[in-house]
């Protein structure tokens, strides 16, 4: 992680080269920063029929709540600096901690060049960035083939550096880029590790070394169409527990992550033998996975839809078509059919029957309407129906009986704007 702190430390340096550049002196141009301080509040409801969700759903939950304070701060016309806190519950996961949920630099030199440096947001999809403004969106969830709730903290941030850009390319529209480079940390009590020992108890730890990410955006000559990919190349230190020695729990332990994948490459570990007998190291584990989206709005309606995908056929595979419909200044409508599959090479289930598991753990696949009641500007309900198929990304600690192939989700959520 140091050498990530140095390449911040240098381009908070080059920051100021810049701003000098500009010719900026205290007397002439120099004023207060501009702040904004924005923020968001939500409560939610959870019922489940069949099978748990995240939390003791069955039973119905309160344990479904968010809270972000943001602040941002204009130094000078190209400068900008912001900072969030943000805290969440669902069910075991968040807990009301509170955390740094971003904290960047930005320095926008020109039009199609710009650099951010600290803890910045990843481009993960179409949605990742603006996943918290519920005012932005139908749905209460995003479809979870893409963006799962137990893998949000490593999905939404990395710590490091980037540049972005917008490129206007006359009739053929506006291309937007961003190329990042980071560490992320990942917490043993995070959703993220929390989904990934729960596929494969043999995982003791999993840490990132180095996370890569390329985006494109394409803003098409056709009005409301747009067009993305995605690739992220995260670079893993994985320890599993001494209870197998098999290299396909490796592969398994290493895919287990419902964000990333599983590997692309493997090279031979340059770390040393754990001294604690319980555990061993396994071969540092290099993923890549791509993501493609689409989104076309047309007067009142939004169509989407994204697929992800990698090179590694043990890796996750996913996929969700989706609809909205604006009826007036109060109400919208939509749904999206979500598709994921744990491993891409067995979608039929036959590799967890095998191994002495239903089929249906294989997949999920959802059907997911919702309804949203917007009372004013800034506050918004929310209720939405999930018909799901199948347990893929549902946790046996949450289910310590048999999970059922079929289930039901009842979610109902409340936020507001400030």
């Amino acid at each position: 992680m140091k050498p990530i702190r140095s390449i911040c430390l240098g381009l908070i340096i080059l920051l100021g080269c810049l701003m000098s550049s500009q010719n900026v002196t205290a007397e002439s141009e120099f004023t207060a920063p501009r702040l904004e301080v924005h923020g968001f509040v939500s409560q939610g409801f959870l019922k489940s029929w069949e099978n748990n969700v995240f939390a003791g759903t069955e039973d119905g939950t309160f344990q479904f709540n968010e809270f972000g304070v943001n602040v941002m701060a204009e130094l000078i016309e190209q400068l900008h600096a912001g900072v969030q806190i943000f805290s969440r519950d669902l069910g075991d996961i968040g807990n009301n901690d509170v955390i740094l949920d971003w904290a960047y630099g930005d320095y926008r030199w020109r039009d199609w060049l710009g650099v951010r440096a600290g803890k910045i947001k990843i481009p993960y999809g179409l949605y990742n960035e603006t996943r918290d403004i519920d005012m932005l969106r139908t749905s209460i969830f995003l479809p979870s083939s893409i963006y799962y709730e137990g893998n949000r903290e490593r999905q939404n941030t990395l710590i490091g550096a980037g540049v972005y850009g917008d490129i206007s390319a006359a009739a053929l529209g506006t291309f937007t880029y961003q190329l990042q480079i980071g560490d992320a940390n990942m917490s043993s009590e995070s959703g993220d590790m929390k989904y990934a020992q729960d596929q494969n108890s043999a995982l003791a730890t999993m840490e990132i070394e180095r996370q890569y990410t390329a985006d494109l955006e394409w803003e098409t000559p056709l009005e409301g169409l747009r067009l993305g990919g995605f690739v992220m190349q995260t670079d893993l230190s994985i320890e599993l527990s001494d209870t197998t020695s098999s290299d396909e729990t490796t592969s398994d332990a290493a895919s287990s992550d419902a964000s990333t994948t599983a590997s692309d490459t493997s090279t031979e570990s340059e770390n040393p033998p754990s001294s604690d007998s319980s555990s061993r190291f396994v071969p540092d584990e290099t993923q890549r996975f791509y993501i493609v989206s689409a989104e076309y709005g047309w007067n009142n309606v939004i169509l989407s839809g994204e697929y992800q995908i990698a090179p590694d056929s043990h890796a996750p595979e996913g996929y969700y078509l989706g609809a909205s419909y604006r009826l007036n200044d109060h109400f919208e409508f939509g749904g999206y059919y979500s598709v994921y599959y744990g491993r891409a090479s067995d979608k039929d289930g036959k590799h967890r029957e095998e191994q002495g598991m239903a089929d249906y753990s294989a997949w999920q696949k959802e059907w997911v309407a919702s309804v949203r009641v917007d009372l004013n500007t800034s506050w918004t309900i929310k209720a939405e129906g999930h018909l799901i198929n199948g347990t893929a990304q549902m946790l046996t600690q949450d289910n310590p009986d048999d999970m059922k192939e079929d289930s039901y989700l009842f979610a109902l959520k409340t936020s507001y704007l400030f």
